[in-house]
């Protein structure tokens, strides 16, 4: 009796057994099928998190490209397509005509007593304006881009005309200035020239370093270095409306482009001892 009780009780023991290692090997399956579902979740969430992240960027690129191509279009349109201001139109066409009225009406004797034509100086102020109109229309025309990139070429051009206006034989003297270059049939005036080169560069100068001219220094004595040799050139002819013209054109630019004020009072701190120098120099 006693020994089948052992063999019996062996044989629940080894049936408990079995039956704690099924139920290890139970939770075991079931904490690696857990584990390996939450491996699973992670992956998924990452793959749909990369997903997101790429079409996101791939959304970002293309709005990017979309902008862009906005802005070539825009900048394109916008150099093809011409606007007037009526205002401006109006103001120098009124001026144009009432300068043609003074010309021909003051002129009148004058012109019939030098030239036996009582229109001569009337005719002449009529070819010009034509002209000019016709220069207009062309400037109108062209893009924007083209004067940005030929405003320096414009203004170094202007001052080697300048400088030949100063060379002996070269410029032709009226009423003791050297103002002109003779073109056969008429003067050119090259201070004109350099008022119009002198804004488109300075135009574009403030384009291209903006941020420089309202950070720094440099960027601010650049253009007034440029400024300081057209008006000396023009001093010396001597052309003294032009060079205020230009200068006064020159620091309104410099002070709408965001040039800070005390620059403006360095600059003229330097001027007034420059002035004082050459002042004790020449006594």
């Amino acid at each position: 009796m006693s020994a089948e009780i052992t063999i019996n009780n062996g044989r629940r023991e080894r049936a408990n057994d079995e039956t704690l290692n099924e139920l290890f090997e139970r939770a075991a399956r079931k904490r690696g099928a857990r584990a390996k579902n939450r491996t699973e979740k992670s992956a998924v969430v990452s793959t749909i998190d990369t997903n997101k992240k790429t079409v996101k960027t791939k959304n970002k690129t293309k709005s990017r490209k979309k902008v862009s191509q906005l802005a070539k279009q825009t900048i394109s349109s916008e150099e093809q397509i011409w606007l007037l201001d009526p205002w401006i139109l109006f103001l120098s066409i009124s001026l144009i005509v009432l300068g043609i009225i003074m010309v021909g009406s003051a002129s009148i004797s004058i012109a019939e007593r030098n030239n036996a034509e009582p229109f001569y100086y009337l005719y002449r102020q009529l070819i010009a304006t034509g002209l000019g109109m016709g220069l207009g229309l062309l400037v109108l025309f062209t893009p924007i881009k083209f004067w940005e990139k030929t405003g320096p070429v414009l203004l170094l051009i202007g001052i080697l005309l300048l400088i030949t206006v100063l060379i002996p034989g070269m410029g032709r003297e009226i009423n003791g200035s050297v103002r002109w270059i003779p073109m056969g049939i008429f003067n050119f005036q090259v201070s004109e020239l350099v008022k119009l080169a002198m804004v488109i560069y300075l135009a574009g100068y403030l384009v291209r370093h903006n941020e420089t001219v309202k950070k720094t220094m440099k960027g601010f004595f650049v253009p007034m270095l440029v400024l300081a040799c057209v008006a000396t050139l023009l001093l010396l002819e001597p052309d003294l409306g032009a060079a205020v013209v230009i200068s006064v054109t020159a620091l309104g630019m410099l002070f709408l482009g965001g040039v800070r004020l005390w620059q403006f009072l360095v600059l003229m701190l330097c001027a007034g001892m420059w002035r004082k120098w050459v002042g004790a120099v020449r006594s």
